[in-house]
C-alpha cells in the first residue's frame, strides 16, 4: 500500500458501527468515506479507488454484501483491494464459503473496537 494517509471505506446499515469507526480511523489520520448499502458502496469504489472496505455483509439495496464483492472483484483495478466483513455472521459456514475468495478477514459482530482498528492497519 502507499505510504501516509490511507482512505477506508465502511459500508454499514447501523450509523453506530459507521460512526465509531470512523471516530478512531480518523482520529489515526486516516480518510474515512461512509456508506450504508451494497449500491452506493460499488458507486464510490468506482469513483475513489480506497485502500481498504470494511463492511457488513448485510446491506440494504439490490446490491447487498454478496453482490457488492463480486461487482468491486471484478475490475481489475480492485483485485488486491482488501475488505474485511464485519457481520454477526462472519463465521457461518456459508458466508465463509462465499465470501473467501474475496476478502482478507472475517470478524464477528459484536466486536471490540480496538481490534477492527488493529486489524484494519495491518492491512494498510
Amino acid at each position: 500500500m502507499k505510504p501516509g494517509r490511507k482512505t477506508v471505506v465502511i459500508a454499514d446499515k447501523g450509523a453506530f458501527t459507521r460512526d465509531l469507526l470512523r471516530i478512531k480511523l480518523q482520529a489515526l489520520g486516516h480518510t474515512v468515506l461512509l456508506v450504508e448499502n451494497g449500491m452506493k458502496l460499488v458507486e464510490l469504489v468506482k469513483k475513489t479507488l480506497p485502500d481498504l472496505i470494511l463492511m457488513d455483509i448485510f446491506l440494504p439495496s439490490e446490491s447487498d454484501g454478496l453482490r457488492a464483492c463480486q461487482e468491486i472483484k471484478a475490475r481489475e483495478e480492485n483485485q488486491r483491494l482488501p475488505i474485511i466483513l464485519l457481520s454477526a455472521k462472519a463465521n457461518d459456514p456459508q458466508v465463509v464459503f462465499q465470501y473467501n475468495i474475496w476478502v482478507k478477514e472475517r470478524i464477528p459482530k459484536p466486536f471490540s473496537p480496538k481490534y477492527v482498528i488493529h486489524r484494519i492497519t495491518q492491512y494498510l
